[in-house]
């Protein structure tokens, strides 16, 4: 259990920090964050629930190809994703083909698209 906060709490900081070093937006949480597409948000609920019924890897593969053009609400949608994945048990991943590895790769690419790679090292190493 303490992995998994420990996990939670360094994609939720990682989030945090891209939004306010590339966006120069102040946030603390990720409850937060509002998306100004409105399709953008819709998108990152069925992402969200293909999560939640264990579609993780066809979630993330959509994931990469929703956040191509870099906007705040991609960063939005990618920061939800990955705090979603991270809320996860690890039962859950593992039975679904994913564990924390993945996590942190998927993390990784993210935040370097963005612009953030260096971030990403030190708030998950």
């Amino acid at each position: 259990m303490y992995q998994e906060d420990y996990i939670i709490r360094q994609i939720r900081e990682l989030g945090r920090m891209i939004a306010q070093y590339v966006f120069r937006i102040d946030t603390q949480t990720h409850d937060e964050l509002h998306f100004t597409n409105p399709e953008k948000a819709e998108q990152t609920s069925e992402l969200l629930r293909k999560v939640d019924r264990g579609e993780i890897r066809t979630a993330e593969a959509e994931l990469d190809r929703m956040t191509e053009s870099r906007t705040l609400d991609d960063l939005l949608a990618g920061i939800a994703f990955y705090t979603r994945i991270g809320e996860k048990s690890e039962c859950f991943l593992d039975d679904h083909a994913y564990n924390d590895v993945d996590l942190k790769i998927g993390l990784r690419r993210f935040a370097e698209r963005f612009g953030s790679k260096h971030l990403a090292e030190l708030v998950m190493p």
